[in-house]
């Protein structure tokens, strides 16, 4: 780990998506609701195209079923119809719980608003887990499991097989939280190129069918996206710019604000709560409905077509037949109750634009268009809340709610492969999350809580290899950052720069008769003010370096002292490949009396005659110094979350492969009773026939149709 007075250099890298490529057969692109998963699909030969799950629907419900620790219909509309009958089986809104410890309050809002649903707090960690039978089940895994389902219906509509994949997420999500979706994405076996905003995308998805009117004057776009369990304002601009060959349009976000906890599912519960106080009002029952899940279960599915059907009319009947101990529910709910029940919800709605200005550093008026997104939108209180803050602008819905996102995702998956060829167009993405790196010594400069812990090992073991006191200095610690294209802030390098000393020493050791006795030089007396010295009989040397770190003692410790930040510039420039030009001028020696000059010019009549000596110096002179870099090992800890380790994957995957396993025998055996049961079907046809009679026995028969009998019975089975 780093010492204390280790010198490191920090170099962050915002990666270009531009220039980066990838080459498969064909793409997935997940874009992963809360509610519903949309899936795009792009390959060759086919457009670009939303694809269609088991039951033909372009949505899939982003839910999943386990009983008996067996998957039973358990994706999309199967796994939801069976919620009212099996609550505490049904798991949805998963991507609320992402690299969450227990204590998050999105956890502990998740506990309340589905209280059957049994989750623990992992033991010796921090995040929660679902226990299902004898196996517990991470956030991860059952994330993995819906992208699992979400690949098998795409390759069956695709007919081929896919693994690459892009994901849309919501922007606000955090470090840890985008590496637990890769996670995910691993035990899934898909190879993840890119997570991808929900408002980068979306904005792309705009801008790619109006390519003809962006010009060089910017076009600024605020989309207002309202979903089920959040709410996010993204500013766009769009315009066009010099490229490689001549104007592309390009898209920049400017800005974003978000509230993370303000959506239509806040609504549907609050509804969920007025049906409930309807029901004990009107109906009376021996024990409280509350604590029927089936019956909470029922009323939260009516609840959300209820939202639905008050966005078009002024009031409705929920109806539940058989709601609670055989007693049928019918209220009256209109939409002025509904309003009541969101006005404190009202004063956020507008939190979100406020802040994406702010960030974005622009007034309203400067904004071209407003657009909506999410089903949240739909809300007619919301409009008119929306509308009283915009003013005289319109708010546009031109913009796909359900596949605007996919569509868009689906566009710069083709622009990253080299199999695809698309009209070029310019993202620049934005990471709203500020990075700082700084080197732990005793106490941070800073009380910004700490995201991840990185720790160096391997420095002693470098140095004690390749440093070597009479030859060698060491430079410091070059650890290299970067952004990569899904926003997550990785090391590219950790090495131990180790380079030969400058040639101030080597002449030192050349010309000085103390050096040559093994006799400490004048050099070892100006230490402390970097000054070497070359004493001859002639004249003496100073070297340009303002700093000449000191052998003496403990070899490390006094290069560290003494290299300063120029020391390390200067030193990083020579790393990075200066020309050899600029590094010989560097290494020219300077004489006291401020004249300068190289070594052959001033040296003196008794340092000519030592021919061998000024030839090895000159040989010496010209070359660049050698410089070695020594490979480090990083690790990386994360104080506040447990992600996922290479044991934790391998572990989740056998789960996976093990209902995958349990799935290929229950369609083999489907397969198998279905040609038994059709053989069967012929063979009864057959005994009948006059042909079979003509040349069989009573008992032959007797004994086919009884075979027969015990096939239709299931009997056999």
């Amino acid at each position: 780990m780093l010492g204390g007075k280790d010198i490191v250099f920090f170099f962050l890298h915002f990666f270009n998506p531009v220039g980066c490529c990838f080459s498969p057969v064909a793409f997935l692109v997940v874009f992963y609701h809360r509610v519903i998963v949309q899936v795009g699909l792009i390959k060759p030969g086919m457009p670009m195209e939303i694809v269609l799950n088991r039951e033909s629907q372009r949505k899939t419900p982003s839910v999943l079923s386990i009983r008996n620790n067996e998957r039973c219909l358990l994706f999309g509309d199967a796994a939801q119809a069976i919620a009212s009958r099996h609550p505490a089986s049904v798991y949805g809104h998963l991507l609320d719980l992402v690299a969450k410890h227990a204590d998050h309050p999105s956890v502990v809002l998740f506990r309340e608003r589905f209280p059957q649903l049994r989750m623990e707090k992992e033991e010796n960690m921090s995040t929660i887990v679902f226990p299902i039978g004898d196996t517990v089940y991470s956030v991860e895994t059952l994330l993995a499991m819906l992208l699992t389902n979400v690949r098998e219906f795409t390759e069956a509509y695709a007919e081929t097989a896919i693994r690459d994949v892009v994901i849309s997420i919501p922007v606000f999500f955090t470090h840890a939280e985008r590496l637990a979706i890769e996670k995910a994405t691993e035990i899934a076996k898909l190879n993840l190129l890119q997570l991808i905003s929900d408002g980068t995308a979306a904005g792309l998805n705009y801008g790619m069918f109006r390519r003809k009117e962006i010009t060089e004057k910017p076009q600024r776009l605020l989309i207002y996206d309202m979903g089920s369990a959040k709410t996010v304002a993204t500013i766009v601009e769009y315009k066009l710019v010099k490229a490689k060959y001549g104007n592309e349009p390009k898209m920049s976000v400017l800005g974003v604000g978000f509230d993370r906890r303000l959506g239509g599912l806040e609504m549907t519960m609050r509804l969920r709560d007025l049906l409930v106080k309807k029901f004990n009002e009107n109906y009376k029952s021996q024990n409280d409905v509350i604590r029927n899940e089936r019956a909470m279960a029922k009323l939260f599915k009516e609840a959300e077509r209820l939202k639905q059907v008050l966005s078009a009319n002024l009031d409705h009947f929920a109806q539940i037949e058989s709601l609670h101990e055989e007693i049928d529910m019918r209220v009256q709910v209109t939409r002025e109750e509904f309003n009541r029940l969101i006005d404190d919800l009202l004063t956020r709605l507008v939190v979100p634009i406020e802040q994406s200005l702010k960030m974005a550093e622009l007034q309203l008026d400067q904004i071209d268009q407003v657009v909506l997104m999410g089903a949240g939108t739909r809300v007619p209180k919301v409009q008119e809340e929306l509308q009283k803050f915009i003013k005289g602008k319109e708010l546009g819905r031109f913009l796909n709610t359900d596949e605007a996102i996919a569509m868009g995702a689906l566009y710069q998956a083709a622009h990253l492969s080299k199999g695809f060829k698309v009209r070029p167009f310019i993202v620049e993405e934005l990471v709203i999350f500020p990075v700082q790196v700084g080197q732990f010594h005793k106490e941070f400069d800073s009380l910004l809580p700490k995201l991840n812990t990185i720790s160096v090992f391997g420095v002693a073991k470098a140095l004690e290899n390749e440093l070597k006191p009479d030859e060698t200095d060491f430079v410091g610690v070059k650890i290299g950052f970067l952004v990569d294209l899904s926003g997550v802030l990785r090391i590219e390098k950790a090495e131990a720069v180790i380079k030969r000393k400058t040639i101030t020493k080597t002449i030192s050791g050349f010309f000085s008769k103390k050096a040559e006795e093994g006799e400490p030089t004048d050099s070892d007396d100006k230490k402390d003010n970097g000054i070497g010295e070359a004493v001859n009989d002639a004249e003496s040397f100073q070297s340009t370096d303002k700093k000449l770190p000191s052998t003496d003692g403990n070899p490390l410790n006094d290069v560290v002292e003494e290299v300063d930040k120029k020391d390390v510039n200067e030193n990083e420039k020579q790393l990075d490949g200066k020309k050899e030009d600029e590094a010989q001028d560097d290494m020219k020696l300077e004489s006291e009396d401020g004249k300068g000059g190289t070594i052959e010019r001033n040296a003196s009549t008794e340092q000519n005659k030592e021919n061998t000596t000024s030839e090895a110096f000159t040989k010496e002179r010209g070359k660049t110094p050698e410089v070695v870099r020594v490979v480090l090992k990083t690790k990386e800890e994360y104080p506040t979350v447990h992600l996922m380790s290479k044991d934790d994957v391998s572990a989740a995957k056998k789960i996976l492969e093990q209902f995958e396993k349990r799935e290929r025998n229950a369609r083999e055996r489907a397969v198998a009773v279905n040609e038994l049961e059709s053989y069967t079907f012929d063979v009864s046809q057959f005994i009948e026939e006059e042909e079979y009679i003509k040349h069989s026995t009573e008992t032959e028969r007797k004994l086919l149709q009884d075979e027969v009998g015990q096939v239709f019975s299931g009997r056999i089975f």
